[in-house]
């Protein structure tokens, strides 16, 4: 939901409407500079980000959502000009209390250098990639640990 709608929701419901005197969203300087991304539909509070969308198809995608439970998007940066999401967007819109991104690289990528600890109200988790991941059992559980850390996973 945009800023726009979301104060016309709550102007319709005779809620008062505090609005930052800029006028902004407050999106925050780290990511700024960072890759747009395309985003799936989700609705639980996790967004994982990965390099392309044909990772999200694999077997290991699905046994992190099944680790995860819920809901979470998907995302992947958008490499067209001018089509995507910003992460700060994504977080507001989406009320996200964990971002998960899958390799360093890609984290310098998405914030456009180093990853902040946290976007908005989202922890920010930087994962070992998926490929590592997919061949790496110390990877698997170090991404576990991140995970429960993060209080992105099911842990009952």
């Amino acid at each position: 939901m945009n800023e726009a709608r979301r104060r016309a929701y709550l102007e319709a419901l005779g809620l008062p409407v505090w609005v930052l005197r800029d006028g902004g969203a407050g999106e925050a300087p780290a990511t700024a500079a960072g890759a747009r991304l395309r985003i799936c539909p989700g609705s639980g509070g996790t967004l994982l980000v990965c390099g392309s969308a044909a990772e999200t198809a694999s077997t290991l995608a699905a046994d992190i959502v099944r680790a995860i439970g819920g809901d979470p998007a998907w995302a992947w940066p958008e490499r067209e000009e001018g089509v995507g999401d910003s992460l700060a967007e994504a977080v507001s819109e989406r009320l996200l209390t964990a971002i998960v991104v899958f390799g360093v690289t890609l984290a310098d990528e998405v914030f456009g250098g180093d990853a902040p600890a946290a976007v908005g109200s989202a922890r920010v988790v930087v994962a070992p990639r998926m490929a590592a991941l997919g061949a790496e059992p110390g990877a698997r559980r170090t991404l576990w640990r991140q995970l429960v850390e993060a209080g992105a996973a099911r842990t009952a």
